[in-house]
C-alpha cells in the first residue's frame, strides 16, 4: 500500500536518528513529550493535503501533482521517476540551491513569509524560485540559476536580505545549501547540506544565515568530562576548583555544533543531579534544590539555544556557591 503515509510518534530526537526516518520516506516526526491535540492535528492535515491519494475514497485515478508536489515527493524520495523527468526538464537552467527560512525558536511568532523577496539584490532578476511549503515555522526555497556567477551573486543578496530582515524578526536564520547541477539529488543534498544546519542553529543563537562552508572550525582533540574525577574534588570540599573544571568543559562542548543539542542538555541535568547528590552527602541542606530540581531539569530541556542553556544553569550554579 504505498500511498499510506507514515507518521513517527517517538520519544527520540537524536538528530542522525530523525534523520534516518525521513531517509526512509515518513512523512512526519513528533516528538512525545511535544504532542499536543493542536500540533497533531496541523501535521495530519499537512500530510493530507501533500498526498492527494489520501482524498481519493479509494479510488484508483491518478491525479498529476504540481510541480511543487512532486519536488516534495523527491525531497522525501518518493517521487516516481517519470514526474522526477518531468522535473528536470521543466527546470531548464543548470545550477540549483536550496534555502530555508526558519526559526530559532519555535514559541517566536511565525514568519510572514509572502513579505520575502529573493529576487531582492542586483542581478538575481532572471532566477527561477520554488516554494516549498513546510509549515508555520519554516519554508523551503528552490533556486533555479543559469550559472555558477549566479551563485555566488545568491549568496552575497540572501546574506544582505537576512541581515535586513532581521530587524523584521530577529528569530529567523536562513540555511543555504552547498549548489548543485542534477535536481534529481535534491534529496540528498537537503539530507546532507540543510538538516545538519538545522541541527546547528541551537549552538548559533546569534546568526542570521548559515551555509556548510561558513561553519567555524571544530577542534581536533576531543575532550572527555571525567566525572569521577569532578566527584572526588568536590568530595573534597574543593568547591571553586571543581566549578572551574565544570564550566571549562561545558564551554568546550558549547562550541561543538555538530553534537545534538538533546546531548548537550542531558549533561547539564546530569551534572545538576550529581551536585545535588553530592551536597546532600555532605550535609548541606539541600531541601530547597530538591524541590527546585525539576524546574531546572525543565528550563534547561526548553532551552531554545546554548546561551539560554547555559544561562538556566548558571542560575543553579549560583544557588550551589550561595549554599556553599
Amino acid at each position: 500500500y504505498p500511498a499510506i503515509e507514515i507518521i513517527v510518534l517517538s520519544s527520540f530526537e537524536n538528530f542522525d536518528y530523525v534523520r534516518a526516518t525521513f531517509q526512509h520516506g515518513v512523512a512526519d516526526y513528533i516528538l512525545k513529550p511535544k504532542l499536543n491535540g493542536d500540533e497533531l492535528l496541523q501535521v495530519l492535515h499537512r500530510v493530507v493535503d501533500h498526498n492527494p491519494t489520501l482524498l481519493s475514497n479509494g479510488s484508483n485515478k491518478k491525479t498529476k501533482l504540481s510541480t511543487e508536489e512532486v519536488i516534495k515527493k523527491m525531497l522525501q524520495g518518493q517521487a516516481s521517476p517519470a514526474d522526477e523527468d518531468r522535473i528536470t526538464n521543466l527546470l531548464s537552467a543548470s545550477h540549483f540551491c536550496l534555502i530555508e527560512v526558519c526559526l530559532k525558536d519555535k514559541g517566536s511568532s511565525p514568519i510572514d513569509f509572502k513579505a520575502i523577496n529573493l529576487k531582492q539584490g542586483a542581478g538575481l532578476s532572471t532566477i527561477s524560485i520554488l516554494t516549498i511549503n513546510q509549515d508555520e515555522m519554516s519554508e523551503l526555497f528552490l533556486i533555479n540559476m543559469k550559472d555558477a556567477t549566479d551563485v555566488a551573486k545568491l549568496e552575497q543578496s540572501v546574506e544582505e536580505l537576512a541581515e535586513q530582515r532581521k530587524v523584521v524578526n530577529a528569530e529567523e536564520v536562513w540555511l543555504l545549501s552547498k549548489p548543485f547541477t542534477d535536481i534529481k539529488r535534491i534529496k540528498q543534498v537537503y539530507d546532507e547540506s540543510v538538516l545538519p544546519l538545522k541541527q546547528y542553529i541551537f549552538y548559533f543563537p546569534d546568526a542570521v544565515m548559515l551555509t556548510v562552508d561558513r561553519l567555524p572550525e571544530r577542534l581536533d582533540s576531543e575532550q572527555n568530562f571525567d566525572l569521577n574525577h569532578f566527584i572526588d574534588v568536590f568530595k573534597a570540599r574543593h568547591f571553586k576548583a571543581a566549578i572551574q573544571y565544570l564550566n571549562e568543559f561545558i564551554n568546550y562542548m558549547s562550541k561543538q555544533y555538530t553534537r545534538d543539542s538533546f546531548e548537550f542538555k542531558s549533561f547539564l541535568g546530569n551534572v545538576i543531579f550529581n551536585i545535588i547528590v553530592l551536597l546532600d552527602n555532605l550535609r548541606f541542606d539541600t531541601d530547597e534544590m530538591e524541590r527546585k530540581k525539576y524546574t531546572y531539569f525543565s528550563e534547561i530541556n526548553e532551552a531554545a539555544n546554548v546561551k539560554e542553556a547555559i544561562t538556566h544553569f548558571d542560575s543553579f550554579v549560583k544557588e550551589v556557591e550561595k549554599l556553599i
